[in-house]
């Protein structure tokens, strides 16, 4: 028999003679009149050294779309990456990283294999397997056997994955920030904007966790490198993504996008204003969020942050007009209080009755 068959041709081993004692697992077999057996978390399930058969199965499918890695790394390292275990998903990994280190690859294929390899080892549930992904990524992109236009390409093709991971637990959200800013700091990727324009990419993924950690992203790279038209973050690459999500119905989405936004003001100046409406009293006074960012801006330039914005030509006349009806009032007490007796106050309601045609005569023409 060839081992391989319709569904699942490939099983690592295939047609290879076993040696050494056979492992039986005289464990009980649960059943159904008792209690639901307990579930254990996927990093919690085996420890890391435990014994496990070898791994799954690769589908023609996944074997067709895996077929430059499994070339260049073979088929177990590979098929490892499938396994529901996550000490030999490891297994796999370390297999992949040793033979990079070891310049096993040829450089023709490798980085079709590589892209092809971390688009699946990216999403990995477990953070000490995600972790280690992270570290054999960064250790195979700072190959000097790849150029800066291939670290691009393969970056380009699996970071996305990374990406809608930006909503997950924090320190997963920590680790893939992180693995961004050492990317950047790659002697051979100095030049590079590459890292820039992922970070920006549109984000189709409508889960405001997702939104915001996307934005905590670009926050914290744009604090490590700062914009610059040539060499960086570029006004329109930055506002183009953020802009939007300043009207977004999630608290924590505008927060960050404020952030952003002040940082870029603080960076580039006016040229932020183009992406955003025109600084009017009536608009800061209509949204909340427009006065805090227009604050900021003026808190940026020196300008008083507490001072009340410019009026109107309406605001202004109805000031006056409200102005000399209270001079008009002022002056009607007056004149109420001269005609009323030195040693008795005139009633309230009568002094409200009382009229005085001089004064009325002499401020109409001021109303």
């Amino acid at each position: 028999s060839s081992g391989i068959n319709a569904e699942c041709p490939l099983r690592p081993g295939d047609g290879m003679p076993t040696h050494g004692p056979i492992v039986v697992d005289e464990r009980p077999i649960p059943t159904l009149s008792n209690k639901e057996a307990k579930v254990l978390p996927e990093d919690e399930a085996a420890p890391p050294g435990a014994d496990f058969d070898g791994p799954d199965e690769l589908s023609l499918k996944q074997a067709r779309d895996l077929s430059a890695a499994v070339e260049a790394f073979g088929l177990e390292s590979v098929a490892c990456l499938f396994c529901k275990q996550f000490a030999l998903r490891e297994r796999g990994l370390n297999k992949i990283a040793a033979d990079l280190k070891s310049n096993e690859v040829s450089g023709g294929i490798a980085p079709r294999a590589i892209i092809q390899v971390f688009k699946q080892a990216f999403s990995d549930p477990v953070f000490n397997t995600l972790a280690l992904t992270l570290d054999t990524f960064k250790s195979a992109v700072g190959l000097d056997t790849f150029s800066m236009t291939q670290v691009e390409d393969i970056c380009q093709a699996t970071m996305g994955v990374l990406l809608k991971r930006a909503g997950d637990a924090p320190r997963i959200k920590s680790a893939i920030s992180e693995l961004f800013s050492e990317l950047m700091d790659l002697p051979k990727m100095s030049d590079s904007k590459v890292f820039h324009s992922i970070s920006v990419m549109p984000c189709k993924e409508k889960n405001p966790k997702v939104r915001a950690g996307r934005l905590k992203l670009i926050a914290r790279l744009l604090e490590k490198v700062g914009a610059d038209e040539g060499t960086s973050y570029s006004v329109e690459m930055v506002m183009k993504f953020v802009a939007p999500e300043l009207s977004h119905t999630s608290r924590d989405v505008r927060d960050e996008a404020i952030k952003i936004t002040l940082l870029m003001y603080k960076e580039v100046g006016d040229p932020v204003r183009d992406f955003l409406p025109k600084d009017e009293p009536e608009l800061r006074k209509k949204q909340l969020i427009w006065k805090k960012i227009f604050e900021g801006f003026d808190k940026i330039d020196g300008k008083p942050v507490n001072a009340p914005p410019p009026l109107s030509q309406d605001e202004q006349k109805a000031m006056q007009v409200k102005a000399l009806k209270a001079e008009l009032a002022k002056l009607r007490e007056m004149a109420a209080n001269q005609n009323a007796p030195d040693d008795k106050k005139a009633p309230a309601e009568k002094q409200k009755k009382e009229k005085s045609t001089d004064c009325d005569s002499a401020l109409i023409p001021l109303l």
